[in-house]
């Protein structure tokens, strides 16, 4: 939980993190290439509104590949994707969760420190 917004720097990144996963969610699931998965999504991002676009950083990497592609997050459940989905949590996913929380626990976990122990 944040106690103030993440600063500005911080949420860029977040964001960069979450756009290059679900780049490659759409290369890896629905087989778009590396170029034209990285212009839909920073069209669709690039045309939400700030609040909106931060909104959007919380849904499902996959998911959001999948309103992307046209199709709705529940064709991730039936094949021909449900195998590829699984690839994806085994070979993507825990690396940028991994990136995520290395990033939290250096940018904002001493900010939040700082202010609930003082010093």
């Amino acid at each position: 939980m944040f106690i103030e917004r993440p600063d500005e720097r911080f949420r860029t990144r977040m964001h960069a993190r979450h756009d290059a996963m679900t780049v490659h969610a759409l290369m890896m699931i629905f087989r778009f290439t590396q170029s034209d998965a990285e212009s839909a999504v920073a069209q669709m991002m690039g045309e939400l509104p700030a609040q909106i676009r931060d909104r959007a950083g919380h849904e499902d990497p996959t998911s959001l590949a999948a309103r992307i592609a046209g199709k709705s997050p529940t064709d991730l459940t039936k094949e021909p994707y449900i195998d590829l989905v699984k690839r994806y949590d085994l070979e993507v996913r825990p690396n940028f969760e991994l990136e995520a929380l290395d990033d939290y626990n250096t940018h904002i976990k001493p900010k939040y420190d700082k202010l609930k122990y003082g010093g």
